[in-house]
């Protein structure tokens, strides 16, 4: 009786978000868990121009288990960030803010009034090199006191601290 109960409440969530019920035989249980795992994770959306820094960063948001990372490039006349976003319905948007073309800081906060009104229910989060530029630092760090973004890290911040704050948003 426990087990049909189960059964049903899995396939009440699959029917609400819309995810495809899979049944092969014993293990449909562990398959709709995994799918149910996979909608309720926060969808993270990572614009960073470093590829590596990138890569390492939506590697660390993957291992996590907590969020499912989407790598838009930057620069990429193809992808617009604000639309990538909304077509995805992120959660969290984080962007790099540097002196390179596409991502300085009126590009950037460009972007954050775009997504606020297209997607407003999304975190947007900056992240900056403080020590290589710290005039974007400090700018950053007054968008942020306007409310124009909901955080911003330095680079120089651990990994685990990273996760720990996004989780928190």
């Amino acid at each position: 009786m426990r087990q049909l109960l189960n059964f049903f409440v899995i396939c009440k969530f699959a029917l609400k978000y819309d995810a495809p019920l899979i049944l092969t035989g014993y293990n449909y249980i562990i398959k709709v868990r995994v799918l149910i795992r996979r909608f309720t994770m926060e969808k993270i959306v990572v614009s960073i121009q470093n590829g590596l820094l990138a890569e390492a960063i939506s590697q660390m948001l993957t291992e996590s288990g907590d969020f499912l990372p989407f790598r838009i490039p930057v620069g990429d006349k193809k992808a617009d960030l604000v639309d990538s976003c909304v077509m995805l319905q992120a959660n969290i948007l984080l962007s790099e803010v540097s002196y390179g073309s596409g991502t300085g800081v009126k590009v950037r906060l460009k972007e954050a009034r775009e997504l606020r009104t297209k997607l407003p229910e999304c975190k947007i989060v900056f992240l900056c090199d403080e020590n290589s530029s710290p005039d974007i630092a400090r700018e950053i760090m007054l968008a942020k006191k306007a409310g124009s973004i909901n955080a911003f890290f330095y680079s120089s911040v651990t990994a685990k601290y990273l996760l720990a704050a996004l989780a928190s948003l």
